[in-house]
C-alpha cells in the first residue's frame, strides 16, 4: 500500500470549515467545526448523513457507502410536479488546514443548456461538475492528482468511517491488517519451536504451499500402487500349483528314467532311432520350458495391464457415485432456494402494495386527531413499509447471488458427471481389448516355434519306424517315456513356482518400502501442520499486541484439524457480525487510531449513530459525532 510513504510526510488534515448548498436536500448548511472536535445533532431525516457523504463526494466523487452514481438532487429540489428547479446548482465547498497551508476545495454540480442549430432556445443537455481548488478551476484529472498527492482515496476512508475496515472482504482486510501490523517470518516460526527444527532442510528451497503439494501428489502416488499390489500377489498365489517335489529330488528321478530308456533302447537293433528319439524329446522339453517362461512373462504383464484398468474403472465409478450424489444435493438446493425467491418476490409485492392509511380520529374519544400527529403516524409507518421493503430486497438479491452460484456448480458437475461416463466408456473398450489378448498357453505354444512343430512331426516318424522294427521291449520303453515326460513336466512347474515366489517376494519389498515412505511423508506433513499453528498463534499475538480493544483472529482450525486464514474482527471474544451498534463503532474507532499510528497520517473522523455509545473511545484526531436526536427537528452543532 501507500501508507510508507504517507508515515514518512506525516499527514495532517483539520475541517476547518464545510458548506453545502441544495446537495440531498439539505438547502444550506454551513460548519464550522475549526479543526476541532464536533457534534451534529439532529433528528430522522435531517441530513446528518448528507454531511458526511457530501465530504466524501467533495473530495473522491463518492458518497458514504463508496457509490458515485448516488442521487445529489432529491425532493427537497423539485417543484410539486416532480420536476427539478431548472438552474439550480449543488455545491459542497470546504476549508482544510494541512501542517504548513490552507486549501480552499469547491465542487458544483450544475445543469448544462444550450441552443440548437438555428434555434434561439436553450434546451436542456444534461449536467457537468466544476471543480475549483483555492477558488481556481481546475480539470477532472488536476483535481484527482492533487488530492491524490494530498492522501490516497483508500487510506482516507479507512481513516474517517469506522465501518470501513470492517465491510471489506476478509482477505483485503487481511492484507491490510498484516501490512500495517507486521507478519511473521519463516525463521521466526522455527526458532519459535524446537520440533520444527528439521522443517528447513525437508523444505530445501522450495516453498512450504510447494512442498505440501509434492507430499499430497506422492501420497496419492503411494496409495494407488499400495492398492495394486495386493491383488498381484494373491493372483500369484493362486495361480502357483502345490509343491510337492524338490529340485534336487526331480533332476535325479530324470536321471534315472533317462539312463533307463538309453540302456534298453542301447540293448535292441533299434538304438540309432532311439538314440535320435530321446535327444529329440529332450530338445522339444527344453523348447516347452522356454516357450512357459515367455509366456508367463508376457501374459503377467497382459494380467498386469488388465489389472489397472480395472481398478481404474473402479476409481472412476466411485468419484461419478460421489458426483451423482452431490449433483442431486445441489439441484435440492437450487429447487429451495427459487422457492425463497419466489417467496420474497410475493412478499415485495404484497408489502408495497399496502399503503399506510393512518386513522385520523382518537380511538378513545373519536374527535378528530392533530394534522401533525396524523402526518407523523403516517411518516412512521412509511419508514417501516420501506425499511421492510429493504429488507426484502436485500435478501432477495443474496438468494439469487446463491443461485447463480449453485447453478454454476451445478453446471460443473454435469460436465464432470458427462466426462467421467465418457471415461469409464473408454475404459470398458480398453478392458475387453485386453482381456481378448490374454490367450491360453496351449493356444499361445502352438505358435511359438516351427521347431516344436518340425520335431512332432520327427516324433512320429520315428514312431512308425520303431512300429516296424523289432517290438521287442516296446512296451517298457513306452512307460519309461510316460514316466520321464511326466517328472519332466513337474520340474518346468518347479521353475515357474519359483519365478512366481521371486515376483512375490520383490513385490512384498516393494509394499514394505512405499508403506515406509508414506509413513515419513506423513511425518512431515505434521510438521508443516504444526508450523501453521505456530504461525497462526505468533502472527496473532504480534497483530493484538497493537489494539486496545479489538483482536484479530487470523486463522480458524477446519475439522480435519487443518489451518485456514482468515481475518475476524472480535471484541471480548464476541465476532463483529454478533455486536451491538455501540461495540462496532469502539472497534472501529480503535482500528482508525492504531492504522493513523501507522500511517503517520490524521484526517477527520466521521462517526455516525453514535447516540447508543455512552463510552466512545477517541482515536486521537479531530472527529465529528453524528447523533441521531429527535429532540432536534433541524440540524444543531456543537463545537469544541
Amino acid at each position: 500500500m501507500e501508507g510508507s510513504q504517507e508515515a514518512a510526510k506525516q499527514i495532517m488534515i483539520y475541517l476547518m470549515e464545510l458548506r453545502l448548498y441544495n446537495f440531498k436536500g439539505v438547502g444550506e448548511f454551513v460548519f464550522s467545526p475549526g479543526g476541532r472536535d464536533a457534534i451534529i445533532r439532529g433528528d430522522n431525516a435531517t441530513g446528518k448523513t448528507t454531511i458526511l457523504d457530501a465530504w466524501l463526494w467533495l473530495l473522491f466523487g463518492k458518497d458514504s457507502r463508496g457509490k458515485a452514481d448516488f442521487e445529489i438532487k432529491t425532493l427537497k429540489t423539485l417543484d410539486a410536479s416532480g420536476e427539478p428547479y431548472r438552474g439550480l446548482e449543488h455545491t459542497v465547498e470546504a476549508v482544510l488546514q494541512t501542517a504548513d497551508r490552507t486549501i480552499e476545495l469547491a465542487k458544483v454540480y450544475r445543469e448544462v443548456w444550450k441552443k440548437k442549430r438555428g434555434s434561439n432556445v436553450k434546451h436542456f443537455s444534461g449536467h457537468e461538475t466544476r471543480r475549483y481548488i483555492d477558488q481556481v478551476p481546475v480539470k477532472q484529472k488536476d483535481w484527482d492528482a492533487r488530492i491524490g498527492e494530498l492522501i490516497k482515496e483508500e487510506t482516507f476512508r479507512l481513516l474517517t468511517d469506522p465501518h470501513y475496515v470492517a465491510g471489506l472482504r476478509w482477505d483485503r482486510r487481511r492484507e491490510l491488517i498484516m501490512s500495517a501490523c507486521g507478519s511473521v517470518k519463516f525463521h521466526e516460526v522455527v526458532e519459535n519451536n524446537n520440533e520444527l527444527s528439521r522443517l528447513p532442510e525437508i523444505l530445501g528451497q522450495r516453498t512450504l504451499e510447494d512442498y505440501r503439494q509434492v507430499v499430497k501428489g506422492r501420497q496419492k502416488e503411494i496409495n494407488k500402487r499400495l492398492g495394486e499390489i495386493p491383488p498381484r500377489i494373491d493372483e500369484l498365489q493362486k495361480s502357483d500349483p502345490a509343491e510337492e517335489y524338490t529340485r534336487e529330488w526331480l533332476d535325479n528321478k530324470i536321471n534315472e528314467v533317462q539312463a533307463s530308456i538309453d540302456s534298453l533302447r542301447a540293448s535292441g537293433g533299434k538304438s540309432k532311432l532311439l538314440r535320435e528319439y530321446s535327444e529329440l524329446q529332450r530338445e522339444l522339453a527344453d523348447l516347452e520350458a522356454k516357450a512357459r517362461k515367455e509366456y508367463d512373462e508376457a501374459a503377467g504383464t497382459s494380467r498386469d495391464g488388465l489389472q489397472q484398468l480395472k481398478d481404474q474403472r473402479a476409481e472412476k465409478s466411485r468419484e461419478l457415485r460421489d458426483v451423482s450424489f452431490n449433483l442431486s444435493q445441489k439441484e435440492k438446493d437450487l429447487q429451495q432456494l427459487n422457492e425463497r425467491v419466489n417467496e420474497l418476490r410475493s412478499q415485495y409485492h404484497a408489502v408495497a402494495n399496502n399503503k399506510p392509511e393512518p386513522d385520523q380520529t382518537c380511538p378513545t374519544c373519536g374527535q378528530q386527531l392533530p394534522q401533525e400527529q396524523i402526518q407523523e403516524v403516517y411518516e412512521r409507518r412509511n419508514r417501516e413499509q420501506a425499511e421492510r421493503l429493504r429488507e426484502i430486497n436485500r435478501e432477495g438479491k443474496e438468494k439469487k447471488q446463491a443461485v447463480e452460484g449453485l447453478q454454476g456448480e451445478i453446471e460443473q458437475l454435469r460436465m464432470r458427471s458427462d466426462k467421467l461416463d465418457q471415461e469409464i466408456a473408454s475404459l470398458d473398450q480398453q478392458i475387453e481389448k485386453q482381456e481378448l489378448e490374454v490367450v491360453p498357453f496351449e493356444e499361445w505354444k502352438s505358435s511359438w516355434s516351427e521347431r516344436i512343430q518340425d520335431g512332432r512331426k520327427r516324433l512320429e516318424e520315428i514312431n512308425k519306424e520303431l512300429e516296424q522294427a523289432d517290438s521287442s521291449g516296446q512296451e517298457r520303453l513306452d512307460e519309461l517315456q510316460g514316466e520321464l515326460e511326466k517328472w519332466q513336466t513337474e520340474r518346468a512347474n518347479l521353475q515357474a513356482r519359483e519365478r512366481s515366489a521371486a515376483r512375490i517376494g520383490e513385490l512384498q519389498e516393494e509394499e514394505k518400502k512405499l508403506s515406509q515412505e508414506y509413513e515419513r511423508l506423513e511425518q512431515e506433513i505434521y510438521l508443516m501442520e504444526r508450523f501453521d499453528v505456530e504461525k497462526a498463534t505468533l502472527l496473532e499475538e504480534r497483530i493484538n499486541s497493537q489494539f486496545g480493544l479489538v483482536r484479530f483472529r487470523m486463522f480458524h482450525e477446519n475439522l480435519n484439524g487443518g489451518i485456514e486464514e482468515d481475518c475476524e474482527i472480535t471484541v471480548e471474544g464476541v465476532p463483529y457480525g454478533s455486536l451491538n451498534s455501540a461495540k462496532r463503532i469502539n472497534a472501529g474507532l480503535d482500528i482508525i487510531r492504531t492504522l493513523a499510528g501507522h500511517y503517520g497520517v490524521h484526517v477527520p473522523v466521521f462517526a455516525d449513530h453514535i447516540e447508543s455509545v455512552t463510552n466512545l473511545l477517541h482515536p486521537g484526531m479531530q472527529m465529528v459525532k453524528l447523533i441521531v436526536d429527535l429532540n432536534y427537528p433541524e440540524l444543531e452543532v456543537e463545537h469544541g
